[in-house]
């Protein structure tokens, strides 16, 4: 059959039998001629069901990711990582601390943001309730890690023990001696400003 032959049959609505089924190979292997309406859903369905693996596959990941691992606060600048705790399951519970600082102690929460990078919510060092800062050992005037051991369910508590290695980060980086009297009356305030509200 000549390709004028079957553009003039289709246009006639002529088709073409194939064990009592349309048969489209006829007309399919003329190049420009469009695609039957069958096939064409079949491969959008096809395309449809691609498009959600993949979208399964990598918005899943990234979900989990954002979610436990990572607090982000856009209008300010705000970009801290939060590493895995697999005792105390506390990663949450810090991006409540934090969310707590950032609505009540807008102030403190700010020193956060610009003086702390990381954050580990395992309780090894300074036990629940305390805390430790570790300074970026490669560059002394970029951000450090303050690590934190949460109580479960008390974001004040978190909120403040925050706030206190956040001040022994900015005394490293003003080049001050380290003072544990400094830090703790600034994170007594904190808490008690956070549990009258």
């Amino acid at each position: 059959m000549t390709r004028t032959q079957a553009l003039k049959n289709q246009k006639k609505g002529n088709t073409y039998k194939k064990n009592g089924l349309p048969d489209f190979s006829v007309l399919g292997h003329w190049q420009g001629m469009p695609i039957p309406p069958e096939p064409r859903m079949k491969i959008i369905r096809r395309l449809a069901r691609k498009f959600v693996k993949i979208s399964v596959y990598i918005g899943v990941p990234l979900y989990i990711f954002f979610h436990y691992f990572y607090y982000i606060d856009i209008p300010n600048s705000c970009y801290i990582s939060i590493r895995p705790s697999f005792i105390s399951f506390s990663n949450l519970e810090m991006k409540r601390g934090l969310n707590l600082l950032k609505q009540d102690l807008p102030e403190n929460y700010l020193k956060v943001c610009a003086n702390v990078n990381s954050i580990d919510p395992n309780f090894g060092c300074g036990g629940f309730g305390g805390g430790c800062f570790f300074p970026n050992e490669q560059n002394s005037t970029e951000k450090g890690m303050i690590a934190i051991g949460t109580i479960p369910g008390n974001a004040a508590k978190t909120a403040a023990a925050i706030i206190h290695e956040t001040c022994h980060a900015i005394q490293y980086h003003e080049y001050r001696a380290f003072n544990e009297k400094e830090c703790y009356t600034i994170q007594d305030e904190a808490y008690n400003k956070l549990t009258r509200k």
